[in-house]
């Protein structure tokens, strides 16, 4: 009669649902034990996991910024003493165009037809000086660089071009004259800066990379604008064929 107790007792121990009921409650501890080891390796090696996850990402991260750098440095060098920075504290890009022996009120004319339509949707014609043959014309280039991370970043290049006829002759000079940075997010903000209080950049600062990188695009849209301008110029139907 004892033997069949307990084996009905065991019985119903592994019977499913039956779980709270156990003819050897010793081996119920071990397996308890055992499992919990199981739990605290696992969460142990996912801890380690998670710290080598980590480690590639920053090492990712750091490769990537210093590859950013370095092109920075590459593209700042390739431009090299193609401008300047004049007494206004601006980068001033300066160029020459050659138009044989025109009349230079006939290239004003013209150099004013010509700004005109260049500004078209990024500024304005502010000066029209006819007496001493100057123009100037004010814009903004808007995101000239965008950098993404935590938060977006971009930078905005308020920039002048100044035109001067002689006859045979016309000077153009874009001038770059602020920096704008604006960065979303929860504490994003907006700061303008002059080019003076940039440039020369800080090889160390902080922002050197976002610095370089607009600057660099606003280089290239300067020279966009000049060829513009001397394709303007010499299209222009106010010029004798």
């Amino acid at each position: 009669m004892k033997n069949k107790l307990l084996q009905i007792s065991i019985s119903l121990g592994q019977c499913p649902g039956a779980g709270w009921i156990s003819a050897v409650p010793a081996q119920g501890h071990k397996l308890y034990y055992g499992r919990k080891f199981v739990y605290l390796l696992e969460a142990l090696l996912n801890t380690r996991i998670m710290k080598t996850i980590l480690t590639i990402i920053i090492s990712v991260l750091t490769l990537s910024l210093q590859a950013q750098n370095n092109k920075t440095k590459e593209l700042i060098k390739s431009i090299e003493g193609q401008y300047q920075l004049d007494e206004r504290g601006e980068v001033a890009f300066t160029y020459f165009i050659e138009m044989d022996s025109i009349p230079k009120e006939t290239l004003y004319n013209a150099s004013l037809l010509v700004l005109r339509d260049v500004y078209d949707g990024i500024g304005e014609l502010n000066i029209n000086d006819a007496t001493s043959q100057l123009l100037v014309a004010s814009g903004e280039w808007k995101k000239v660089y965008e950098a993404f991370a935590l938060t977006t970043e971009s930078v905005d290049a308020k920039h002048q071009t100044r035109i001067n006829t002689v006859d045979g002759k016309v000077t153009v000079t874009i001038a770059l004259q602020k920096m704008v940075f604006s960065e979303t997010g929860k504490y994003g903000k907006t700061e303008e800066f002059s080019m003076n209080e940039i440039y020369p950049m800080n090889p160390s600062g902080k922002k050197k990379n976002v610095i370089g990188r607009a600057f660099y695009n606003s280089y290239s849209k300067s020279m966009q604008l000049l060829v513009a301008i001397e394709k303007g110029l010499k299209q222009s139907p106010l010029l004798p064929n």
